[in-house]
């Protein structure tokens, strides 16, 4: 019996500590209307399968990493990270990690061959303070039709 009562408490145990809410971390698809709540790690999709933007919150600092895919290697692309008071752009090279694709000139990205950007940066929580609503952007140079864009977000790091 006392073991039966051992394995029982140690299911939950990994079923809490498996739970992602516990861990501060969450998915949101981009089609849901409200405005996402990020609070520790969380996950935005681009819409139509175009990628995603995840956030990581370190100590003084959120690290924002953008991978979108289906883009044209023949163009280049801004990030930008929109907000009420215009938005902070991704650049330049000494600020971002490029894990697939390249930078070109000082805020400009140009996709692999298979079209898939993945660069990163770390973004002071200073900038984020006071922030309604948010959006992570990629957009052509050439072309502003041909651009992604997230759901509207607010982060919200844990003190």
């Amino acid at each position: 019996m006392k073991k039966l009562g051992l394995i029982l408490l140690l299911g939950v145990m990994l079923a809490a500590c498996s739970d992602k809410e516990n861990l501060g971390s969450q998915e949101v698809k981009a089609d849901e209307d409200e405005v996402a709540v990020i609070k520790q790690i969380g996950k935005l999709y681009f819409p139509d399968g175009h990628g995603d933007v995840q956030f990581i919150f370190e100590r003084d600092a959120v690290d924002i990493q953008v991978f979108a895919e289906k883009l044209s290697s023949e163009q280049t692309y801004t990030i930008t990270l929109e907000k009420a008071d215009g938005g902070v752009t991704f650049g330049p090279k000494e600020n971002v990690k490029i894990t697939a694709g390249q930078i070109v000139g000082q805020t400009a990205f140009r996709p692999n061959p298979n079209g898939e950007l993945f660069v990163s940066m770390m973004n002071p929580n200073r900038i984020f303070e006071g922030e309604e609503e948010m959006r992570v952007i990629v957009q052509s140079e050439k072309d502003a039709e041909n651009s992604l864009q997230s759901k509207p977000f607010i982060l919200q790091p844990r003190k």
